[in-house]
């Protein structure tokens, strides 16, 4: 329990943002050539990944999205870190264009690849993000010691309140179920009760 309290050293976050982004360009290119990477690809390859690394290192190092607090993601981590990834995106299509109008006439990276690598990176770095938040609030805030309670309403300000309840970690309520007295809104789900 006190390995959860303390904060994750941010070149941890990091290295794993850099992994995850060696992982998206390698499923992008597995998945363009169904598996079976052409040969000559493979010497793009050499020059392509480091490339694309350095590129999402450097906009992570600019944009620091590594230095948030991870247990306490939210809307705001996501929308930077779509933001970043859009920023490194066009700067492949952009090198991708100047490569191709006024060097050699081939395209860099295909166009193809970038939109998987650009879907890929951004869906795994936000969920990494808000699989580690569920994880720590579970782990710190155990459902066992807590008192089951019913909120009457299923306004926004109830489902503000289970939400309170479930992040603070000084309170022992865990919320079971809303109720309601009108009747089309019953044996419905609300934020996950």
């Amino acid at each position: 329990m006190i390995f959860l309290r303390r904060n994750t050293p941010r070149w941890i976050i990091f290295t794993i943002d850099i992994g995850i982004c060696l992982f998206s360009i390698s499923l992008a290119y597995l998945l363009r050539f169904n598996f079976r990477i052409p040969y000559n690809v493979y010497s793009t390859l050499y020059f392509v990944i480091p490339f694309v690394i350095a590129v999402r290192a450097l906009s992570f190092i600019i944009s620091r999205t590594y230095a948030g607090i991870v247990r306490y993601t939210g809307t705001k981590d996501a929308e930077r870190i779509f933001i970043v990834v859009l920023s490194g995106t066009v700067f492949f299509v952009m090198a991708d264009f100047v490569n191709y109008f006024f060097i050699n006439g081939t395209f860099l990276i295909p166009y193809s690849i970038i939109i998987i690598d650009f879907l890929s990176t951004v869906f795994i770095m936000t969920a990494m993000r808000l699989l580690v938040k569920t994880l720590y609030l579970e782990f710190s805030n155990p459902k066992l010691r807590k008192t089951n309670v019913i909120i009457y309403g299923t306004d926004q300000f109830a489902v503000t309140t289970k939400r309170t309840f479930d992040q603070d970690l000084e309170t022992n309520y865990n919320v079971v179920a809303f109720v309601e007295d009108i009747s089309q809104k019953g044996r419905k789900k609300l934020d996950g009760v």
